[in-house]
Parts: structure tokens; sequence; C-alpha cells
């Protein structure tokens, strides 16, 4: 069994496969097999808070409890972003934009948005592109439902909006009473919408988008699901869409459909230049 009487818990080769195989089959996500310390790290508190004195009963829970298997998602994914981390991919956003047509919707969807600042960025760089169609809009989804609640707030301490412009501070943020945080302002909220979506299931959103952001999100899938979700990624664009992929993410077999165009962005080929 896994457990131990003392305040931490062991977590032995048969249950660490369990989790293993959970995490693949819910998220996609491959946890390597080198990762038993963190598994203990992430878990124990939400065994022991559910008066589990090893991983094997909490194991049989989520196997059969939804809300609870989310919280096991949710504990075992990494999020690491930042404000228009990797630059380079806003410029060429605003640049796609400036040269959409102004007659149709311009869409984006930021596929994997955790605590929200990729999505918020995207549309600080739409808002601020004088050019760029009057009318869009930006998908935010992700699998962890507790990190897209805190996407879906919108407020960050101060030292977390270090790299926004002071200018696109001052229009898109509102500070609290002590200043320490800032909240996004409602004119930016009204563009940006967030839902919760396994990329390893079903798409309900509807329509083809003009750029796609899935970023640092593929390099914990299989090889295989990382090449499926890219194909599909792909089917989404509209012709002359940009898919733009994390700076650590080496995707095995480009769809032929896929032009790069900079550093990790992919043009799917068509009408528009």
């Amino acid at each position: 069994m896994s457990g131990t009487t003392s305040d931490t818990l062991d977590i032995d080769p048969p249950a660490f496969e369990r989790v293993r195989r959970l995490l693949r089959a819910r998220a996609g996500i491959e946890l390597a097999d080198n990762r038993q310390s963190l598994v203990v790290a992430r878990l124990m508190r939400r065994v022991r808070a559910l008066g589990f004195d090893g991983f094997d009963p909490y194991l049989d829970l989520i196997e059969h409890d939804e809300p609870e298997c989310t919280q096991f998602v949710s504990a075992l994914t990494t999020n690491v972003t930042d404000f228009f981390r990797e630059r380079h991919h806003f410029e060429a956003l605003a640049d796609l934009a400036a040269r959409a047509s102004k007659n149709v919707p311009f869409k984006v969807w930021s596929a994997a948005c955790s605590s929200g600042q990729e999505p918020w960025s995207i549309a600080m760089t739409l808002k601020a592109t004088s050019d760029a169609p009057p009318t869009w809009k930006v998908l935010a989804t992700d699998i962890d439902a507790e990190i897209l609640e805190k996407a879906k707030d919108g407020v960050y301490p101060v030292e977390q909006a270090a790299a926004v412009a002071p200018e696109l501070k001052a229009a898109h943020f509102s500070p609290d009473r002590t200043g320490c945080y800032l909240r996004v302002r409602d004119a930016l909220r009204s563009r940006v919408f967030f839902a919760q979506l396994n990329l390893l299931g079903d798409w309900p959103m509807k329509g083809d988008f003009d750029a796609i952001f899935c970023r640092n999100v593929l390099i914990y899938f299989s090889p295989e699901n990382r090449l499926t979700v890219v194909r599909r990624l792909t089917a989404r664009l509209k012709p002359g869409g940009v898919l733009f992929l994390g700076h650590s993410e080496a995707v095995l077999g480009i769809p032929s459909e896929l032009t790069p165009i900079g550093k990790t962005a992919f043009r799917r080929t068509g009408a528009q230049a």
C-alpha cells in the first residue's frame, strides 16, 4: 500500500503508475518516470484532507469522482506564464491583425491560457493595433478549472505586470486600494471569453480562428498526441491564419499546410499573405 504513518506519504511503483495513467487519460500529459517526489508534494495535502492514509484509496476515489479528478489534474498541472511572454509573437499578431480584413471579425484562441496573462496580452495587443479590425475577440481555454478562475478574475500582483508597458498598464488596469494589485478593466474584459477545455477532448466552439496560441503545453504530451493536437489546431485556422507554439516545443511532422514565418510561428497556407 502507498502510505506511511509519518507526516509524509510514500508512493509505491504501482500507485505511481496509476497516477501516470490517469493523468495521461484525463489531460494527455506524460509524467516522467522519475517524478514520484513531485506527485507526493502536489497530492499529499489533498490526500490528507480527505482523511486517507495513502494514495491507493485516493486514486480509487478519483477514478469515479469527477470533481475530485478535476482537483487531481489541477494539482499536477504546471502553470508558468507571464505577460507578453515571447514578445515577438505579439508583434507578429499585431502585424497579422493590421493586415486583416476590416469587414470580418478577427478571432484569436489562447489554447492553454493558464492564469490569464497570455489572453490579456493578446487583447491588449489587438486594442493597441490601430489598423486591427474593429470587431475582434479572444477565446481563452484551459483544462485546469482552478487556474481558469484566476484567469477570469484578471487580478494580479503589481510585480507580475512588470512586462506590461506603462501606457498599456494605465489604459487597461485599475489598482486596488492598497496599490499592491492590478485588475483588468471592464473594456478589455468584454473582449475575452473563458471556457474549460481539454485539448484531447471535444472542441465545441464554432468557426475558425485568425491566430491560435498553443504555447508550452505540447511539451507535456506524447509525440503522438502532440502531432494530433497540432493537426487539429491547423484545421481550426483560417487560410492565412497563424499558429504560435512555445519556444521549447519541437513538433515532429509539422502539417504540410503550415509554413514557418518566424520563431515558432507558422502560417496556414491560403489566400491571405
